[in-house]
């Protein structure tokens, strides 16, 4: 539920994010951060959770 809150939320937000930018590395850069962070947050709640015996 942690990573589906922090991800990329929809396709038209990276079409956004494009047309602003007019980059292609930026938009791509956004892209893996925002999976990235996702991913990382979710892995320490899980790990954290696991640790404390929930």
């Amino acid at each position: 539920m942690l990573f589906t809150l922090l991800y990329l939320p929809c396709l038209s937000t990276v079409a956004i994010i494009r047309s602003e930018s007019k980059s292609d590395k930026f938009t791509w850069l956004s892209i893996a951060w925002s999976l990235g962070l996702a991913w990382m947050a979710s892995f320490i709640f899980y790990q954290g959770a696991r640790f404390l015996g929930w």
